[in-house]
């Protein structure tokens, strides 16, 4: 009986992500047109590419620049939380709304953007 809770959920994902997955590794392994569409013949070239100099050296800066980017989160992200979650708890409110403001303003802009 529980399995019947699950079939909205399962349906959409089956919809929503499985389907989609489904289709893009079909068109991965077709043709390219030539006006950008897509062939429906076998052709593997895309894969084979993915170990050409210029994408192995682009997956490798991208790897460094997310270790790179994790590292200053950290070393940063910790001393931050290590003082707000010591603080009085009068201050801690206020020192949260500090820290969340500056991720408000992709919502103002858009706001501003509709008014506009």
């Amino acid at each position: 009986m529980g399995w019947l809770l699950m079939a909205p959920l399962l349906a959409w994902l089956a919809l929503f992500v499985i389907a989609p997955t489904a289709i893009l590794l079909v068109y991965s392994f077709c043709k390219r047109g030539t006006l950008g569409g897509v062939v429906f013949e076998f052709d593997p070239s895309s894969y084979q590419r993915v170990f050409d100099p210029t994408y192995v050296r682009i997956f490798l800066n991208s790897i460094w620049y997310a270790a790179l980017t994790t590292i200053i989160c950290v070393i940063v992200g910790y001393p931050v939380a290590y003082f707000v979650g010591r603080a009085p708890e009068t201050w801690r409110n206020r020192l949260l709304l500090l820290i969340m403001i500056p991720f408000w303003t992709s919502f103002l802009i858009r706001t501003y953007a509709w008014i506009t």
